[in-house]
This record gives structure tokens, sequence and C-alpha cells, in this order.
């Protein structure tokens, strides 16, 4: 079953955050770093789990995740531990996703 592109959005961004949050400075990636790692991958499987089991769809669950993401993205730009240029980048994609994702979620409220 081919997955709609939000979940290969969502899978992309959780990549990418891996990749940067890896770099954090050693005294933010036990806390800040650890809770945007889990938030991403707990919005990946759950989008996944979503779409494949319909019984089991939890988009505001999801969405939930996209919110912590965002404080969390935030905090990082303030404290200037991601580069403007990678806060942007993830900030964006993120963005993204919370509106696929609410179309998703607005589509199943009208079915």
């Amino acid at each position: 079953m081919k997955l709609p592109p939000v979940y290969t959005e969502t899978y992309h961004f959780t990549i990418e955050l891996m990749r940067r949050t890896a770099h954090l400075p050693k005294a933010y990636r036990p806390t800040l770093g650890r809770r945007m790692e889990e938030a991403a991958m707990d919005m990946t499987i759950l989008l996944r789990q979503s779409l494949l089991t319909p019984s089991q769809r939890d988009y505001a669950g999801i969405l939930s995740r996209v919110d912590t993401l965002k404080v969390c993205l935030q905090l990082a730009h303030e404290l200037e531990i991601l580069s403007p240029h990678q806060s942007m980048a993830l900030s964006s994609s993120l963005e993204k996703i919370g509106k696929m994702l609410g179309g998703l979620q607005k589509h199943q409220k009208t079915t």
C-alpha cells in the first residue's frame, strides 16, 4: 500500500531532525534533543498506524506532537543551538506537515 505524501514528508522530517539533534551541544541532548526525537518518532509512528488502520486514527494525538515540536524548535532557535537555516528548514517542513494533517483530520470528520 502506498502511503500519502504526508507520511513521506513526516518520515523525511524525522530523519532530518535526528541528524540535527545528533549534533546538539552535550548539555541539550538529554533534554531538548531527546524530547524532539521522541516527539518526531511518535508523530511518524502514530501517523503510519492511523493511515494503515482506520480504527486507530488519532490525528489529534499526531497534531499534539506537531505542537510539541514547534515549541522545541522555537526553544532550539532561541538558545541558538540550531543554525537559523536549520531552524527555518525544520520549522517550514513541520508547518507543511501540520497543514496536511489538518486537512486529513477535516476530511475524516466529513466522512
